[in-house]
């Protein structure tokens, strides 16, 4: 089963960084990181407004925005994995959840910058993969074609964190005959 990093183009918002006055943020005292990001994402759901038009795009705090025509090709070809969550002030657009995490491979992927862990949250403070994505070989075995997965890594440093998105077999070519601009990069495993 091949698969792909996907991603798109930066839209140059903030999902709930920008927004303390209706978000209420919780930081950890020691670092200094984001305690609370599912309680922000949640509350901010109802007053995100999008920037351009775009059919995917992630926000500058690791959330993904995709478009209805995004869902309306996910549920053409009969793709897994993903939930969407409208829009209120910003119709035909959802955010992005993926219900499949699968686990990185650390044993594999060597090159994984980690910086400074808080004693008190318990998060790294930057995570940065050099080149390799790789998931575990137990995950990828049991991965299916026309599915999307998300990696239990959070990549990124203090804002910027995001989990990697991926998508098997066939749904490269999916968006290609939909001329959907996404951009998938294949992950090849050196054996």
């Amino acid at each position: 089963m091949n698969y792909y990093r996907v991603h798109s183009r930066d839209n140059d918002t903030c999902f709930y960084y920008d927004k303390n006055e209706q978000v209420q943020l919780e930081y950890c005292p020691t670092c200094g990181l984001l305690t609370n990001r599912e309680k922000a994402r949640e509350q901010s759901i109802a007053i995100y407004r999008k920037k351009g038009k775009y059919l995917m795009s992630d926000t500058w705090d690791g959330e993904t925005i995709v478009s209805e025509r995004f869902v309306e090709i996910y549920n053409k070809y009969n793709l897994k994995g993903l939930d969407f969550i409208p829009l209120p002030k910003s119709p035909h657009y959802f955010l992005l959840r993926c219900n499949n995490i699968v686990r990185y491979d650390y044993d594999y992927n060597t090159n994984l910058y980690m910086k400074d862990k808080c004693p008190t949250c318990n998060q790294w403070y930057e995570i940065c993969p050099q080149g390799i994505l790789n998931i575990r070989m137990e995950d990828e075995a049991i991965m299916e074609a026309d599915t999307f997965y998300v990696s239990d890594i959070i990549i990124g440093e203090k804002v910027a964190r995001r989990r990697i998105l991926y998508a098997t077999d066939n749904i490269p070519s999916y968006f290609k005959i939909e001329k959907g601009r996404i951009f998938f990069d294949k992950i090849e495993r050196v054996r």
